[in-house]
């Protein structure tokens, strides 16, 4: 492509695109405006994961504790 045809066919989806109703759908879309904090902490938080049970023909000996980072990788 011609740089001069670029700007030719940027400013057509620019001016397809770059709508009011785009605009306000960005900023809804993620709870931004109007605010909605449980879309955004719903996004950002972690899900929060229950201990492993140890079964109680399990004794603590069997339970393996990671000692190092590479460790907890394989755990």
């Amino acid at each position: 492509m011609k740089k001069r045809h670029f700007l030719k066919l940027f400013r057509a989806a620019w001016d397809k695109s770059f709508t009011e109703e785009n605009i306000l759908k960005a900023f809804a879309k993620p709870g931004i405006w109007p605010l909605k904090p449980e879309i955004v902490l719903s996004i950002i938080t972690r899900p929060v994961t229950p201990p492993p049970v140890i079964d109680s023909t399990q004794s603590i000996e069997e339970v393996k504790t990671p000692k190092s980072a590479k460790s907890i990788r394989y755990f």
